[in-house]
């Protein structure tokens, strides 16, 4: 289907029943037949009054390929839930990719491709001016046919919301995104959630430190193999759950120089990574760290584990089995806890039938021997 020149209420192509709706006055446009197969606007008339994107295409559910170059997007300031429910939808290209304004006005993309799960050919501009974005939240949340996605050109300075941005988008391998200098982001939670085919993404130099919501972030990566956050500071964090849950190929990753300064809960951080064989956490600033559980249970391959210099000093108890199935942990580095207020769980060291050593440089003697006490048999402090 070819949308022609002017204003029209419906077509023909084929066997198909075209119906399309658009207001001048408030800038929509909505398609409204969901048995459309193709509509391109590649000869149309630019439509300037466009200011509005959202549902354009709305459960188009029989919608394989949409052409939008000819449409002027110039005005347009929302383009949330424009494909959502598309579910059969293969191929896009968006409107006048050869201008680098074809996104000049919008501040959403929320949901923009939601559910087209077979969605495996998308074009974008290779410059872009996304000053103005503020949220994404979702925009590619199941496209799970998409192999690979480069917004590396795209300015993101501005954007709050990114929860959600690439959830379940399990066919992508790779991802290029630019670097994020700015305060503004606030929301990362299952940014990449259920990417199960990726293998590494690069966020290093991203400012992370007015983020208040991470949990599920890399929840199900399986074939995540490193990854470096290295210099991040999500100071503004109060809680971490389930960050990087199930990322069962995770062999290295580089968290140095965190700053949690704000956080109280740490729940299931690293819970089921069965590659990790180290992990170097040491030095983290966690002054107001109330509940700590299930950090690192299920790292059946750890070999090593440093959580040296943390501040527990407000950990009114370790939760049950924060490293429990570690079944090849040899060596963990304690040095600096202060645990002398804290109930310690019996249940601390669980099936860590392996571990030898807990180093506890610096400890009190009331917190080295509220370790002594769950340390499974064969296991040794060592406070020098």
């Amino acid at each position: 289907m070819s949308v022609p020149y002017g204003p029209s209420s419906g077509g023909k192509a084929g066997k198909i029943d075209f119906r399309m709706w658009y207001d001048y006055y408030m800038g929509d446009i909505r398609v409204l037949d969901n048995s459309l197969e193709k509509i391109s606007f590649k000869w149309a008339y630019p439509y300037y009054f466009l200011k509005d994107a959202t549902r354009m295409f709305f459960n188009c559910t029989n919608l394989k390929e949409a052409d939008l170059s000819g449409l002027a997007s110039d005005n347009v300031t929302s383009m949330d839930e424009m494909f959502i429910g598309c579910t059969k939808l293969e191929v896009v290209n968006l409107w006048n990719t050869h201008k680098a304004n074809f996104m000049e006005n919008v501040t959403k993309t929320q949901k923009m491709f939601q559910g087209c799960s077979s969605l495996n050919k998308l074009t974008l501009p290779r410059k872009v001016k996304t000053e103005k974005l503020e949220s994404m939240f979702g925009m590619f949340d199941g496209c799970s046919s998409l192999t690979a996605l480069d917004l590396s050109a795209w300015n993101l300075n501005n954007v709050i919301n990114m929860e959600s941005l690439f959830k379940n988008c399990s066919g992508l391998t790779s991802v290029a995104l630019p670097k994020v200098t700015s305060k503004k982001i606030q929301y990362m939670q299952r940014m990449f959630s259920g990417c199960s085919s990726l293998t590494s993404i690069d966020l290093s130099g991203w400012n992370v430190e007015n983020v208040t919501e991470m949990g599920d972030l890399f929840y199900g990566c399986s074939n995540l193999k490193d990854l470096d956050l290295s210099g991040w500071a999500p100071r503004s964090l109060t809680k971490i759950s389930r960050m990087f849950l199930n990322c069962t190929s995770l062999e290295s990753i580089n968290l140095s120089g965190w700053n949690l300064e704000n956080m109280t809960e740490i729940q299931y951080m690293f819970s089921g990574c069965t590659s990790l064989k180290t992990v170097d956490l040491s030095n983290w600033k966690t002054p107001k760290l109330s509940v700590l559980g299930r950090l690192i249970n299920g790292c059946g391959n750890l070999t090593y584990a440093n959580l040296s210099g943390w501040d527990v000093s407000s950990l009114y108890q370790i939760d049950v089995y924060p490293f429990s199935g570690c079944v090849n942990l040899v060596t963990l580095d304690l040095s600096g806890w202060n645990l002398d207020n804290t109930i310690v769980d019996r249940r601390l060291f669980e099936n860590c039938n392996s571990l030898k050593t807990v180093r506890m440089v610096g400890c009190s003697q009331t917190t080295v021997d509220k370790i002594k006490k769950v340390l499974p048999s064969g296991a040794t402090v060592v406070t020098k």
